[in-house]
């Protein structure tokens, strides 16, 4: 997980950049190399965090005020669009692929899927105004063999290199 960075808008939401998962081909190689994607969040009173298709947040926020975030992880730049306010409040949509929402922090853990993706944070009563700790990782399945798999392949570029020295320098 990356360090908590804090976000701050009048807006409604925090809208992630679209997410590419691959096609429907490439997925489980994705699936296999990233794992598990958690997003954990925390607002001040109840706090609504959520994964969805691109296409169902752009309908569902519509014209409402938004701040998209360029990355979650980094804290860079927020371009807030819209003028409007949602009609219904998050959790009454049933478009989420997961979702949570409560008091304190509140994390969603999701499994890759094909397609354009969007995190979403709000206040769960969907009012203005959101100030949010966000926190985003992955659950790497695999990282212990491509570690070990780095760690062979440099002993052998050490040894290649080791001897590729001893040959240069061995006199006739």
């Amino acid at each position: 997980m990356t360090g908590p960075e804090t976000f701050s808008t009048a807006a409604y939401a925090l809208v992630s950049n679209s997410y590419q998962a691959g096609t429907s081909g490439d997925i489980a190689a994705i699936r296999d190399i990233l794992g598990t994607v958690r997003v954990r969040a925390e607002t001040q009173g109840r706090a609504f965090v959520g994964i969805a298709r691109a296409t169902d947040v752009a309908s569902y926020l519509g014209s409402a005020r938004h701040a998209v975030v360029d990355s979650f992880d980094s804290g860079e730049h927020l371009d807030v669009i819209g003028s409007g306010e949602p009609s219904t409040p998050p959790s009454a949509q049933t478009f989420w692929a997961v979702s949570s929402e409560g008091s304190g922090p509140q994390t969603v853990s999701w499994d890759p899927q094909g397609g354009s993706w969007r995190i979403v944070v709000m206040k769960a009563s969907a009012a203005p105004g959101v100030i949010a700790d966000v926190e985003i990782g992955a659950k790497i399945p695999n990282l212990i063999w491509f570690g070990v798999g780095f760690l062979v392949a440099g002993l052998f570029l050490l040894a290649l290199g080791g001897f590729l020295v001893y040959v240069g320098v061995r006199r006739p």
